[in-house]
């Protein structure tokens, strides 16, 4: 079965629809503030990996008091805290196979997936995979998590992903609501070209530009900024920006006695 083909994506359960499920844009203000580009490869993984299990091991004390003190170097684990509160089985559809998120949105949903191992995720993600060609290691990496193997490739991604899981998995997820999708937002991409060519041939560009200034499309999904390793995620209700840093590292009093 080709993907894309048959809404049935995962054999006798109920058919997914082909549109996407969730808003679009709340998706991508949410789950492309994840560093994707860092996922994308099986070395930068490991590398980002390594980074935030010691970071967890160094900080992670602080996980469980999120509502009342955030530490900056968790500012990763927040993020996935709130991502995995509103994934579910629809949203990692939406994240797979809607054209909006491509092989982004394969990275982001197996990099979940195998942080948050679930067995309902398993044939969603055996579908994606060929959508990813050059991406493939995540699905193999998240498959792998579901299905309790060690496959020598990514032994060591799993072993520092378990790293972050247990530490994640007993502090409460935030409540994520996100809104559902509204079709009448996004038009058919050939239906909405042809009419917007259509448009051009008879009233010429200011017309055109004038339409798609008012599009709904339009600032909806903003390109995406170059990521920092570790983007700061104060917007959701959370305190301002601590971080225990300031008390662990000691600095030399000035000396005052310098002219």
């Amino acid at each position: 079965m080709a993907i894309g083909d048959d809404n049935n994506l995962n054999g006798d359960a109920e058919a997914l629809p082909a549109d996407p499920i969730y808003d679009v844009e709340e998706v991508a203000k949410l789950f492309l503030r994840l560093p994707y580009t860092q996922m994308m490869r099986a070395s930068s993984g490991l590398y980002l990996l390594k980074r935030q299990a010691a970071a967890i091991e160094a900080w992670g004390e602080y996980l469980p008091q999120y509502r009342t003190l955030l530490c900056e170097r968790l500012d990763f684990a927040y993020l996935y805290l709130r991502c995995l509160g509103a994934l579910d089985i629809s949203l990692l559809h939406d994240l797979l196979f809607t054209r909006w998120f491509t092989w982004r949105g394969v990275v982001i949903g197996s990099w979940l997936s195998a942080l948050e191992p679930r067995q309902e995720f398993h044939e969603l993600l055996r579908q994606a995979r060929p959508r990813a060609p050059k991406n493939q290691w995540a699905v193999d990496f998240a498959l792998a998590a579901i299905e309790g193997t060690r496959p020598p490739e990514v032994a060591e991604h799993l072993g520092l992903m378990e790293t972050i899981t247990q530490a994640l998995r007993p502090i409460p997820r935030p409540a994520t609501t996100l809104r559902r999708y509204d079709a009448s937002q996004f038009p058919a991409p050939g239906q909405d070209a042809a009419s917007i060519g259509e448009l051009y041939r008879t009233q010429g560009t200011d017309a055109t530009l004038r339409h798609l200034a008012a599009h709904p499309w339009a600032g909806k999904i903003p390109p995406q900024r170059a990521q920092r390793p570790a983007e700061v995620t104060w917007d959701w209700g959370m305190n301002p920006p601590f971080s225990t840093e300031d008390f662990m590292t000691w600095k030399p009093p000035a000396d005052s006695t310098r002219g």
